[in-house]
């Protein structure tokens, strides 16, 4: 029997299994065993992570915004620039304005990559959001 995850989130909820079709599917993982190992995240946090991305590149994309969006591969996005040598999760442009956009499971997490995207913001007049999601992919706290 193939592995199989309970997901939950603001898109519904669904039971999948490694190797099923995903074309239909909402979620950027079916398994926790398709994740790339990202070692300072849990299997959850780093499906919540992923999925907060990809929700918030859809938001910004219905909303008429250029997007790219980092860890979501195969939904259409491009990669974002690198921004003072690190990758947002999020960079989106419209009509001459610039949103770069983190997503976090924990607040205490990458503070010096944090510091750099406000900087080059703050430098280049573009807005920097970080977004901290939990478990439930619930976007509950919102820092700029």
């Amino acid at each position: 029997m193939k592995e199989a995850i309970h997901i939950h989130s603001h898109f519904g909820s669904a039971t999948v299994r490694a190797g099923a079709s995903v074309s239909k599917a909402p979620y950027v993982y079916e398994s926790v065993t398709e994740m790339p190992d990202m070692a300072h995240r849990s299997p959850e946090d780093q499906i919540a992570h992923d999925n907060g991305i990809l929700a918030e590149a859809r938001e910004l994309d219905r909303n008429g915004w250029d997007v790219k969006a980092d860890h979501i591969s195969g939904h259409g996005f491009g990669t974002p620039p690198k921004i003072n040598g690190h990758r947002p999760d999020v960079y989106a442009t419209k009509r001459g304005g610039t949103r770069i956009v983190e997503i976090e499971t924990d607040p205490d997490d990458d503070h010096d990559q944090h510091t750099a995207f406000r900087r080059s913001a703050g430098q280049t007049g573009a807005n920097f959001y970080d977004w901290i999601v939990d478990k439930g992919e619930n976007r509950r706290t919102k820092f700029e």
